[in-house]
């Protein structure tokens, strides 16, 4: 682990935690103009470019990583192996801990006049928290860009139910068991993507906006009643 030299203009191979919000946090009309605080601030920041050298875990700080990268482990072989984005941000966990602990650290050095380089304990519980909560962001940004797909793609399976299954209609809902729906629909291509999509994302929003209502299980048995028409 080092800080990078003055002038070194290298990258980090690993990229930078998401952040994501739906909403804005706030409105401002026009910049405040900040000259006087902003060169503070680059005062401030230019006393990293001084910190020069490998960072070092404490005794405790290097317990607790250990102890970080076993439960690692364990989540990357529960993950599922098909959800690419999860298992790529689970796998460059380990790192990007490191780097923020160092940016944290960096950071505590120079306010503390310190150029002592090593990642305490509690700077490093700080960072695991600190990507955890990004990786949480960025789960919410993947379903986002997700759900006008989702919406559309459960929109024309309703309507194959409703043409397909047309016969089966009766008082206003056509049910289906999930084997039916599987069968009918996630049988052809990437079979497990297909259920993954079915099960997991198109049946729920049909649920969610009303033109679907999963029913009581008779036992094992999954059942699903389809609305014949919008409401």
């Amino acid at each position: 682990m080092h800080v990078p030299q003055a002038g070194n203009s290298s990258r980090a191979a690993t990229p930078i935690p998401y952040y994501v919000a739906e909403r804005l946090g706030r409105e401002i009309l026009y910049p405040p103009q900040l000259d006087k605080e902003l060169a503070e601030c680059a005062k401030n920041f230019a006393l990293l470019s001084k910190l020069a050298g490998p960072f070092s875990l404490s005794v405790e700080a290097r317990d607790l990583f250990e102890d970080f990268q076993k439960q690692n482990r364990t989540q990357c072989n529960q993950a599922d192996p098909l959800d690419e984005a999860l298992c790529s941000r689970i796998a460059s966990a380990p790192a990007q801990v490191l780097k923020v602990a160092m940016c944290f650290e960096a950071v505590r050095a120079v306010y503390y006049g310190s150029e002592r380089l090593q990642i305490e304990e509690q700077t490093l519980k700080l960072a695991i928290s600190h990507v955890a909560a990004s990786h949480r962001a960025a789960q919410s940004l993947d379903e986002i860009s997700q759900r006008s797909a989702i919406a559309n793609e459960a929109e024309l399976l309703l309507e194959r139910i409703r043409f397909d299954y047309r016969t089966l209609a009766k008082n206003g809902s056509i049910i289906l068991t999930r084997s039916q729906l599987t069968k009918a629909y996630a049988s052809h291509g990437h079979r497990d993507n297909r259920v993954d999509d079915l099960c997991r994302h198109w049946i729920p929003r049909l649920v969610a906006i009303g033109d679907a209502k999963a029913l009581p299980k008779a036992g094992k048995l999954e059942r699903y009643a389809f609305r014949v028409e919008g409401p």
